[in-house]
């Protein structure tokens, strides 16, 4: 059995109502449910929350809520393995079938069928791998990274910056979309990263990081130009 579990909780302090707020004609959360729901491979969705409002909402668009998530997991020191690791735990309970639990971000409307498919499958298909993440490749280099103090200039890595940018190796970054996991690895609390993680490699072109008011906007423009 594989499940979706959406986390959405209703605490946002830079764009009020997140999770919820209206993102190019529906609220962003019915983005990754309907996206999940076209890929079949699913055969529930939940979304965690602590808020009546996103679940009724969540519920609309075809997710289930079981049940609301409690306050220590809804704070803003809450990780998101924690908040996995207690889902799966309850849900494991009622359905000891369920074998993989994708986390799909309730802000994640570039997300496609195609690649959580690709996702599943890889998983599915190899015993030894614990976790898939969804990955992009850094536009500029990071290497070349500067820190700035009281108003200077400071190279993160100084041993390359006379490295031609041809000779450094490219750099890769979780893009907040989806990750598949093992229930048991999720269950163990292992991390991704420390883990036998594969990935499914997303263009950064259809990323975009949505913690900012002009994120948002900036998010809204390039959905509309991929859709169209």
């Amino acid at each position: 059995m594989n499940i979706a579990i959406i986390p959405a909780r209703k605490g946002s302090k830079r764009i009020k109502n997140k999770n919820i707020k209206l993102f190019n004609g529906k609220p962003i959360i019915a983005w990754s449910i309907i996206e999940a729901k076209k890929t079949k491979i699913f055969d529930e969705i939940i979304v965690t929350t602590d808020c009546e409002k996103i679940a009724r909402i969540s519920k609309k668009y075809g997710a289930k809520v079981p049940y609301f998530r409690n306050k220590s997991l809804s704070s803003d020191r809450a990780t998101i393995n924690e908040v996995m690791n207690s889902t799966v735990k309850q849900l494991k309970q009622h359905n000891p079938k369920i074998k993989f639990a994708c986390l799909i971000y309730a802000t994640a409307p570039f997300l496609m069928k195609k690649d959580l498919i690709k996702g599943f499958k890889a998983i599915k298909n190899n015993n030894n791998l614990e976790f898939v993440i969804s990955i992009s490749k850094f536009k500029s280099t990071f290497y070349r990274s500067l820190k700035v103090k009281n108003n200077k200039i400071f190279p993160l890595f100084k041993k390359y910056i006379s490295t031609r940018t041809q000779d450094l190796s490219d750099l890769y970054f979780d893009n907040a979309q989806f990750t598949f996991g093992k229930v048991s690895s999720w269950i163990q609390k292992k991390h991704p990263y420390l883990s036998n993680t594969s990935y499914v490699y997303i263009p950064s072109d259809r990323v975009q990081d949505i913690d900012t008011k002009e994120d948002w906007k900036r998010a809204q423009i390039l959905l509309k130009v991929l859709k169209n």
